[in-house]
């Protein structure tokens, strides 16, 4: 069997997964190296929003839509099982040298499935230096996870998304110099539309906060909504709100019970659909603030990266990783706690005007080329 330098493995190709995949087919192309990127079958439908030039050291292998929906709607532990199977047919069918997963945890709890000689790499999100913005059940397996990581040969180098400094604390713990902390790249959107407030119907004296991308539980949604019920008359008369991405389906009957409950009396706008990178620019120049009010802060959030090349402040907790960020690169306000309070004031202070635009040097910082010399595979 002839044998590929790299195998690239996502499970998910929304959002981020997308992004991701294009920088990485942008890496080995231009680097000539010889790559299987195994994606859901789903990309070809999404593959159109960006630009992928012909690269005859690539080739695509795709996770068909029923194996998909198979590990969607298994438990955790299934899940995990379904997938680390899957890779590890991936692997015996590609016989790569390397292997990079886009999101590396799943594989952790049942990596003795791999092939013996198997090295994997891969991005991890969340990591037990930020225990106090997690669950107990999450913080131990965190830390099962990383000692893996640690101590197996099959694991080469753990990539830590946009926490340096992190990186550099898990390896003195646990002795090793496996573990490398990754640029979280913003992506350049560019605007195609300016007139997002007369589409709309929205003022420009009108405040407008957005909530963007995937809307779930985890992701504050619900708390957002909950903020703009308890505003003030005159508050809410001031106040726009507008709602673009998927609408998760753990929360998709309460939302739009919501909206119905709220649409008389707040000014609310939602498209729920996955959105194209240049509507998400239009949203962003239109706006005045961003809400992330996120309850998973142990990790970095790709809308960060739109405050800063946008100059729109972000609404956002202080706690975690995600804070840690906002409040080095001055991103905007800071809630104390993700409630319905807090995220009031937030936009009290924003529509005050006492909360500064964002400069661009997170940007300067988090670029894609930083993003694709990091991974070295």
């Amino acid at each position: 069997m002839e044998r590929t330098n790299v195998l690239i493995f996502t499970f998910d190709i929304l959002g981020h997964h997308l992004e991701y995949t294009h920088h990485l087919y942008e890496k080995y192309r231009r680097e000539g190296v010889s790559c299987v990127f195994v994606v859901p079958e789903r990309f070809l439908q999404l593959k159109s929003r960006l630009i992928w030039e012909d690269a005859p050291n690539i080739r695509f292998d795709f996770i068909t839509d029923a194996e998909e929906r198979r590990y969607d709607c298994a438990g955790t532990l299934k899940k995990r099982w379904l997938l680390t199977g899957l890779l590890r047919r991936k692997i015996r069918e590609t016989n790569p040298e390397k292997v990079f997963c886009l999101y590396l945890t799943p594989f952790t709890l049942f990596s003795f499935l791999l092939p013996r000689r198997s090295r994997v790499s891969g991005i991890v999100y969340q990591i037990p230096l930020y225990a106090a913005s997690i669950s107990f059940p999450a913080r131990l397996r965190n830390f099962q996870e990383f000692t893996t990581y640690a101590n197996s040969r099959k694991f080469s180098r753990i990539y830590v998304l946009n926490d340096m400094e992190g990186a550099a604390i898990l390896n003195r713990k646990y002795r090793t110099e496996k573990f490398i902390g990754l640029p979280d790249p913003y992506f350049p959107l560019k605007s195609t539309d300016s007139t997002v407030r007369a589409k709309y119907g929205i003022p420009e004296d009108g405040v407008l906060f957005l909530h963007l991308g995937q809307m779930t539980e985890s992701k504050g949604t619900t708390d957002v909504l909950r903020a703009i019920a308890s505003l003030a008359p005159e508050e809410a008369d001031r106040y726009w709100f507008f709602f673009a991405g998927k609408v998760g389906v753990d929360i998709r009957d309460r939302f739009y019970s919501w909206i119905e409950d709220l649409r008389g009396s707040r000014h609310l706008i939602v498209v729920d659909e996955f959105c194209e990178f240049s509507f998400f620019a239009d949203l962003c120049l239109a706006c005045d603030a961003l809400v992330i009010p996120y309850h998973r802060t142990s990790q970095s959030s790709g809308i960060i990266g739109y405050a800063s090349q946008f100059g729109k402040p972000v609404i956002a907790p202080g706690s975690g990783l995600l804070g840690q960020l906002i409040r080095r690169y001055s991103l905007g306000y800071l809630l104390p706690e993700v409630s319905e309070a807090s995220i009031r004031e937030g936009f009290r202070a924003v529509a005050g005007g006492q909360v500064p635009a964002p400069t661009q040097e997170y940007c300067r910082v988090n670029t894609v080329h930083a993003f694709m010399d990091t991974i070295q595979e």
